[in-house]
């Protein structure tokens, strides 16, 4: 099919009928414009288009689309048209299938690649320790496909004889040996490393390394070593994204403590009551696997309450009050919540559990003044 040659053999069906463009474009009806297209070869009527032609000029469309009248002959290349046609149009619908297919394939193989590249890629540790002379409960380690992040800080001095010097982190070897990771004299350990370039930890023993991994923390006259405890915290296992409903309850009458802790004098009866070490109280108590340890920090006007079963962190209750906010975890059960300014804050957590929590977070201190 020539494209020329139609727009030229419509000139001349339409100069034979001695009409102008005008005119024809009303007769069918269609736009001057079209017409004009189809005659310098710029575009090629549609099938009613062609219909209509095909009556005005009394030819038939195979004639219209071969570009001339039919004769004796090129009778059979003429009526040919339509097959060729009809074939050109197959071969074309084919490969639009199969480029279809091809796109489709592809697009399957990135979502594969992408899925097994990318699914449990992240993961996020809280990273726990407890001991004689300092624990600490916010450690924080990531791990991505590309980069790790850890850090360890806030460590919370139990001995106010015990003055930090230096710190060493290192994990124990299949051999039994030391193999050091970081070494800091400062309270707090924060580094960076990439995948494949290893300054710190070797990547592709990481797994046995965070199981086998402990702090060494030195003072003048002696040291202390803990064994780091990595507790998963999220991993992007779900292949769609989930959206979490968040309990919100306001004005529940058993939170009123929470306003109410200046009135109920607490703060005193922590500093009557609690060993002084720095500038921060304390209390512990330990009953069988049980142990305690309540925490004030008169700085920032916090106080954090920890709780262990066999030396394993069990729950933690941080009340910032002048911000009036009560930061609740509870690590065996995967619960947390925020409680701020009466409002609650969590996730597939109960109205029951929030005002039980909420009432043993007061309940504990005022046992710690008998």
């Amino acid at each position: 099919m020539n494209i020329d040659n139609i727009g030229k053999f419509i000139k001349k069906l339409r100069e034979e009928k001695k009409l102008t463009q005008e005119e024809l474009s009303e007769m069918i009806p269609i736009s001057r414009q079209a017409v004009s297209k189809w005659e310098r070869g710029l575009a090629v009527p549609d099938s009613q288009v062609l219909l209509r032609l095909s009556d005005i000029f009394l030819v038939s469309i195979n004639e219209i689309l071969s570009g001339k009248r039919i004769n004796k002959n090129n009778e059979k290349e003429i009526n040919q048209i339509s097959l060729t046609l009809f074939k050109d149009s197959n071969n074309k619908k084919k490969t639009i299938k199969i480029l279809s297919i091809i796109l489709v394939i592809l697009i399957f193989i990135f979502l594969i690649y992408y899925f097994v590249t990318s699914y449990r890629s992240v993961k996020i540790y809280t990273i726990s320790a407890s001991g004689k002379y300092v624990d600490f409960i916010d450690g924080i380690f990531v791990r991505t496909n590309e980069k790790l992040f850890f850090r360890i800080g806030n460590f919370n001095i139990l001995d106010e004889n015990f003055k930090i010097e230096k710190i060493n982190l290192f994990y124990l070897n299949k051999a039994g040996n030391k193999e050091i990771i970081y070494t800091s004299e400062n309270d707090d350990i924060l580094f960076i490393d990439y995948m494949g370039y290893d300054d710190y930890l070797d990547t592709s023993n990481i797994d046995y390394i965070i199981k086998n991994m402990y702090i060494e923390i030195y003072s003048q006259d002696t040291s202390e070593k803990l064994k780091l405890k990595f507790e998963e915290n999220y991993v992007n296992d779900n292949i769609f994204f989930k959206k979490y409903k968040s309990n919100n309850i306001s004005n529940q009458k058993d939170l009123k403590y929470i306003l109410n802790l200046e009135n109920a004098n607490l703060i005193n009866n922590i500093k009557n009551n609690y060993k002084l070490v720095g500038n921060n109280y304390s209390y512990l108590k330990k009953t069988g696997l049980e142990t305690l340890k309540i925490y004030y920090y008169d700085d920032t006007n916090t106080i954090k309450i920890n709780t262990y079963i066999s030396e394993e962190i069990y729950e933690t209750w941080i009340y910032e009050i002048d911000e009036n906010i009560l930061d609740y975890r509870n690590y065996k059960e995967n619960l947390s919540y925020l409680v701020e300014n009466n409002k609650v804050k969590c996730l597939d957590c109960s109205q029951n559990q929030i005002e039980q929590i909420v009432n043993e977070f007061f309940q504990i201190l005022e046992v710690s003044f008998e």
